[in-house]
């Protein structure tokens, strides 16, 4: 027979790991029916005169962080428009023209209301007889393209994003349409699994988009899941190669690197005095990551890609504060992501032998991110009040970065073959995991 605490430690397991893979799956099956949340947006627009001319330029709405394009001819009885580019943020609208908002208890309310359009990279919606409707962008704007704010609007649907303010930091200029012979000249960003970009389009008076020039601005990964540890840089993912082959090959160092995170972790545990089962399963762990190393590698290999050498590390050890800091933001939140995504790729992968690792990889994640919740549950009562609150405050900060980071698109191949999770299924189980795991 079990001893008792056994028993109860293989039931709570068991509740953790149906509960993340639940998360995986709703959010794959939810990922048509997620509203757009509230913008924050007020009832505040500069209005422009209708001949406006090449002296146009774009303008912030006054208290709306999205770009005011007023001006634009609506459909039939509409009083406003707003737009979201869904790669990106479905938080923050891109365009806004009109009176799109309504009063609300507090303040102006912006919020759709109503389903995004999941299959398109954009999401349009305008306000008409008082009832909000998504509509499609050839329904508002058509060719011939002769006004500014049309540009624009016909950007946002080419995939790109557009900033009103710009962001200094990152050197991203505010979006802009200057007229140019046979079109407009439009400045925008778009965002990869490289980076973000600046481009400089023609958007033709036929509606089309061509990229005139592009320059990377700032190197950015996609979301990158699994634990490291401080001291240890994410391995970038190569340009060269195919898809499959970069990807997993990028995994590859990523596990390679988590071997050197929990075995540092077993032994600040074994010298912190923590229990002896954290300990051989914090060991057990970086078995599992040299193994996950290994099948990584051949899946890259399988696609042509050789993985970079990653030596083992040896570091420092650290007291319990820095291990509980640590494991918070590694283990409770990334990792714990990570293992939704494995469930989720073990689930959606079309390419078999990719299926069968991912089924494999969860579990073992799974059982990870199990152990960091329990080296939490052992080292959080032994800090202060004030170092508890510090913990809680990086953890809130990493799930902030996580749930911007996943917005990241993968390629169509990546989704299709590796199974990971578009963008709003991946927000979808961010989202999931903050109101059941993280709350």
């Amino acid at each position: 027979m079990k001893p008792l605490n056994e028993i109860i430690r293989t039931n709570r397991y068991d509740v953790f790991r149906h509960t993340l893979r639940s998360i995986a799956l709703a959010s794959a099956a939810a990922s048509g029916l997620g509203l757009a949340g509230a913008s924050g947006c007020t009832e505040a627009h500069v209005v422009l005169p209708l001949d406006q001319g090449p002296s146009w330029a774009p303008m912030c709405s006054t208290e709306v962080s999205a770009t005011d394009i007023t001006g634009l001819p609506l459909p039939a009885g509409a009083d406003g428009l707003i737009a979201y580019g869904t790669l990106y943020d479905l938080s923050r609208p891109q365009l806004v023209a009109g009176s799109f908002c309504v009063d609300g208890p507090e303040r102006p309310d912006c919020s759709p209301g109503v389903p995004f359009d999941t299959g398109e990279s954009f999401s349009i919606f305008i306000r008409r007889n008082g009832v909000v409707e998504r509509v499609a962008l050839d329904e508002v704007v058509s060719a011939p393209i002769v006004l500014p704010q049309q540009a624009l609007l016909v950007a946002l649907g080419a995939g790109y994003r557009l900033w009103c303010e710009g962001e200094p930091a990152s050197g991203v200029n505010p979006a802009s349409a200057t007229p140019v012979a046979g079109g407009f000249e439009v400045v925008a960003n778009r965002y990869d699994c490289f980076g973000l970009y600046e481009a400089t389009l023609l958007v033709t008076e036929a509606g089309e988009v061509q990229v005139l020039d592009e320059r990377l601005l700032t190197a950015i990964d996609c979301a990158v899941i699994g634990r490291l540890t401080d001291g240890t840089v994410a391995p970038a993912r190569s340009a060269e190669g195919s898809d499959l082959g970069r990807y997993f090959a990028q995994v590859a160092g990523l596990e390679a690197a988590a071997v050197d995170a929990f075995e540092r972790m077993a032994a600040e545990l074994s010298t912190l005095g923590a229990p002896t089962d954290l300990v051989q399963w914090a060991r057990a762990s970086a078995d599992d990551e040299r193994r996950h190393t290994r099948d990584m590698g051949a899946l890259a290999e399988r696609f042509a890609v050789t993985p970079a050498v990653h030596p083992p590390q040896a570091f420092a050890l650290r007291g319990l504060f820095e291990v509980a800091l640590e494991n918070a933001v590694e283990g409770c939140v990334r990792e714990t992501y990570g293992a939704v995504v494995g469930h989720h790729q073990a689930a959606h992968a079309q390419d078999p032998v990719v299926r069968a690792a991912m089924a494999q990889l969860a579990e073992d994640e799974t059982r990870h991110a199990a152990l960091s919740w329990a080296v939490a549950e052992w080292a959080l009562p032994q800090l202060s009040e004030a170092e508890r609150a510090e913990i809680r405050a990086a953890q809130r900060a990493a799930i902030d970065a996580l749930a911007r980071s996943v917005s990241l698109p993968e390629s169509d191949l990546l989704l299709r073959d590796a199974g990971l999770p578009a963008p709003d299924v991946a927000l979808a189980m961010v989202q999931g995991l903050a109101a059941q795991v993280w709350a």
